[in-house]
């Protein structure tokens, strides 16, 4: 998933293709489920309000 989503911001940014609405989609819900399942449980109290407060992540 993580892989797919560099991918796709790679080609979005440095080339003359234009990503598609489903692409847009499935890297935009790959992103939660990173972001869901594998960032947030590892966030300590502290951590997890400076990602969100200082940082305006989540």
């Amino acid at each position: 998933m993580i892989k797919y989503i560099g991918e796709l911001a790679v080609k979005a940014e440095m080339s003359n293709s234009v990503i598609s609405d489903g692409e847009l989609e499935t890297a935009l819900s790959y992103f939660e489920i990173v972001k869901d399942k594998i960032v947030l449980p590892k966030l300590s109290g502290a951590k997890l309000l400076n990602a969100k407060f200082v940082y305006c992540l989540y």
